[in-house]
């Protein structure tokens, strides 16, 4: 399918489209009420553009097309009663369902698409709570239903942190609390309106139980005369789209409408903009799949953190000493590293997430090459000071650039138990590396090569690890489509708001 070739000559027919959006907007009709905008579809569809430029370019698509206009679907009601007046009897069963959905976190003129799950499972739930009325100045005679639904809406915030495993998503959020009408007077009853979230059905069947379970157990606690009443409505079910159909999709409109790679902001709950899906769909659109070689890359850049941190900490008196370089200043020179490191790394790491954070993470390694190189040469003498000064600034920064887009590359490139596995090797490489470098830069430090050394090595490994690093693709999900390292100009007005 070309979709270019069928969007050719849409732009004759546009006025008459914005007419027709203007006119539905004059004309707002409630749900399942919408017969002027029915009948005003039904005659106009070829004003949509769809159907016309489908038909008109029969040459560039095979196929049936069917053109399904949902009503009344915020209650979750109008696709249930299209299946009840029959609409599966009156079309032809289609190879796939292709639908569409307005979504606000998208810039304008975007198709945003996905595989996996892209809308969660919803549901609301009443919940009646039967008191007793009294007096405000005899609570001793009634039963308070706002106490009791204050105690039950803390309650219900644990179902998430204490009994949701931390892998799954899920949300239930109080959104509606009424009783009472008098300051002085203690109603007898009360009424919570509920929502629930989920991407998985256990999870989901778990979360209604729980809710039930926590307000049956609370209302015995405080004696109502008569159980709790639980009312469900506006019932979705998970909206998960197949993986093959999706990439042909996608790949059909990448051109047309490619408006940068926003699938951080597809995964939401419903319609409402309240949770992500990162751990239960892809994040990485390229494809790749880590391997051993682009982990050890990225923990070799990992391990040149220590490499520069660790052994200053352990040998500063001696390169001072070396140098000719005051004890007071070089105290200053060790701590600098982690000082730019702590003010840069949010930052970088947001670089990273919307310019290719194999971008930054090679930027920081470039930098502790610079950094690395500059102390490895210091000039004993009055050149000397600026040199470790300057070097331990740029180390500081490579730090801040390397560790959270090597995390992020690890979450992007590895799925599952791997990811578990290649965590830990991060792991090792950064925190396990700090004892390993200190023996290690003790131990160049004794030796006839010198602390210099140290430095030269550590330029050389964030060399070997930007030759390992070369294989993974460029992972930026804020950002427009992959382009090669260097084809975008740096950032700086960004990078400079946003520290």
């Amino acid at each position: 399918m070309s979709i270019p070739s069928i969007l050719s000559d849409l732009a004759s027919r546009r006025e008459h489209r914005e007419a027709l959006y203007k006119d539905f907007h004059r004309h707002p009709e409630l749900s399942l009420q919408e017969y002027r905008t029915a009948e005003k579809i039904e005659a106009e569809l070829a004003a949509y553009g769809v159907d016309e430029a489908l038909h008109t370019h029969r040459e560039h698509w095979s196929g049936t097309f069917i053109a399904v206009f949902q009503p009344g679907e915020e209650n979750a009601a109008g696709a249930k009663a299209m299946v009840a007046d029959g609409i599966v009897d009156k079309v032809p069963k289609p190879d796939v369902y292709l639908g569409q959905h307005v979504l606000g976190s998208l810039p304008g003129g975007a198709v945003g698409i996905r595989p996996g799950p892209l809308f969660s499972a919803a549901a609301s739930i009443e919940i009646t709570l039967h008191g007793k009325g009294s007096h405000g100045s005899m609570p001793n005679l009634g039963v308070d239903p706002i106490v009791l639904g204050s105690a039950i809406v803390g309650r219900l915030q644990t179902i998430v942190s204490h009994e949701v495993a931390p892998k799954e998503t899920a949300v239930v959020t109080v959104g509606s609390f009424h009783a009472g009408t008098k300051s002085n007077i203690i109603p007898d009853s009360a009424v919570l309106r509920l929502n629930t979230r989920a991407f998985n059905k256990d999870v989901e069947k778990h979360l209604h139980e729980a809710i039930e379970r926590i307000v049956r157990a609370e209302c015995e606690a405080a004696r109502l005369p008569k159980p709790p009443e639980f009312r469900y409505y506006d019932q979705y079910p998970l909206t998960s789209n197949h993986a093959e159909p999706t990439a042909k999709v996608r790949a059909a409109f990448a051109g047309p409408w490619h408006r940068g790679d926003h699938r951080d902001r597809l995964a939401v709950a419903d319609q409402e903009q309240v949770m992500s899906a990162a751990d239960t769909a892809p994040v990485n659109p390229t494809g790749f799949k880590g391997n051993d070689s682009a982990l050890f890359g990225i923990v070799l850049a990992v391990v040149t953190f220590w490499l520069f941190a660790q052994t200053t900490m352990n040998i500063g008196p001696l390169m001072a000493e070396d140098v000719g370089m005051p004890m007071p200043v070089m105290n200053i020179a060790i701590s600098l590293s982690a000082l730019f490191s702590g003010m840069f790394i949010v930052v970088l790491g947001g670089l990273g997430d919307r310019y290719g954070r194999v971008k930054i993470v090679f930027l920081g390694k470039v930098l502790n090459i610079v950094g690395s190189l500059l102390i490895a040469f210091a000039i004993e003498g009055a050149l000397a000071t600026p040199m470790i000064l300057l070097g331990r600034i740029l180390q500081g920064l490579a730090a801040g650039a390397i560790m959270p887009c090597a995390m992020a590359l690890l979450k992007a490139c590895w799925d599952g138990r791997d990811r578990q596995r290649e965590v830990s090797m991060w792991s090792i490489g950064s925190w396990g590396g700090s004892g390993m470098i200190a023996i290690f830069g003790g131990f160049m430090a004794s030796t006839v090569l010198g602390w210099r050394a140290i430095f030269v090595i550590c330029a050389l490994v964030s060399v070997a690890s930007i030759a390992l690093m070369r294989q993974i693709p460029e992972s930026a999900p804020l950002a427009g489509p992959a382009r090669p390292i260097g084809s975008a100009s740096f950032p700086w007005r960004w990078a400079w708001q946003h520290c």
